[in-house]
């Protein structure tokens, strides 16, 4: 026991002595100084980026609903067009069907000689 405690007695005092002659405490507390500071300025440009990436996120959300908007005002344009000429069609082939069996009708009833 006695000489464990007088080695790591020794040891200590050999840490201490050359922390003494580097004066470590100093630049240590001046590399703390220098790491807070870092980490500060690092948390403001994170701050700062974080607020141009959501003001960047918001323009670009708002660009893509009127997108959006322009692409449901056209599609109902189309579908309003589409419905119309439907009828149209609609409108065009019922008339050609009367007039199909109007002549169908007039073919049956008139006879035809053998």
């Amino acid at each position: 026991d006695l000489f464990e405690n007088a080695a790591t007695y020794s040891y200590a005092r050999s840490i201490l002595q050359t922390n003494k002659n580097n004066n470590n405490l100093t630049i240590n507390h001046g590399k703390s100084s220098k790491t807070l500071t870092t980490m500060d300025s690092n948390i403001e440009k994170a701050t700062v980026n974080q607020h141009k990436t959501i003001q960047n996120l918001y323009e670009l959300m708002t660009t893509f609903q009127s997108a959006l908007n322009e692409t449901q005002k056209a599609l109902e344009q189309t579908n309003s067009r589409m419905e119309n000429r439907l009828d149209q069609i609609s409108k065009s082939l019922e008339s050609t069907r009367n007039t199909t069996s109007h002549g169908k009708i007039k073919d049956q009833t008139v006879a035809r000689p053998t």
